[in-house]
C-alpha cells in the first residue's frame, strides 16, 4: 500500500473517531449520564418538524423539564393578549439516558 493510500486511509479513521466524539459531546452530560437540556429539545423539534412539518417551529419557543429519567418536551402557543386561543402543541417525552423519543402527540 503507497503512501497516499495509508494517508486517505487514516484520515477516513480520523473524521469517523471525531464524528463520533461530536455526538457524544452534543448529547451526553457525563456528569449526570443523561442528555442535557438542550439536546432534548433539539431531538423533539427535529421528530416534530418530521411528524408535523414546518409550521411547527412557530411554537418556538419549546419548553423542557426532566422527570425522572424522562425530558418532557412542548411547544408554546402564542396567543394575542385578552384573546382565546384554540389549538395545542406539540408534546415529546424523551428517554434521558438515550435520547430515543418514547412518545410524540399534538393536544388541541
Amino acid at each position: 500500500m503507497g503512501l497516499k493510500a495509508n494517508v486517505k486511509k487514516m484520515s477516513a479513521y480520523i473524521v469517523i473517531v471525531l464524528f463520533g466524539l461530536s455526538v457524544n459531546y452534543v448529547y451526553a452530560d457525563s456528569s449526570k449520564g443523561l442528555i442535557d437540556k438542550k439536546s432534548a429539545v433539539q431531538i423533539a423539534e427535529q421528530e416534530f418538524i418530521k411528524k408535523y412539518g414546518q409550521i411547527v417551529l412557530k411554537q418556538r419557543p419549546l419548553i423542557a423539564h426532566l422527570t425522572g429519567r424522562v425530558w418532557y418536551v412542548r411547544g408554546t402557543l402564542h396567543c394575542p393578549r385578552k384573546m382565546i386561543c384554540s389549538g395545542g402543541v406539540a408534546h415529546a417525552e424523551i428517554d434521558a439516558d438515550t435520547g430515543s423519543v418514547i412518545k410524540i402527540f399534538h393536544d388541541k
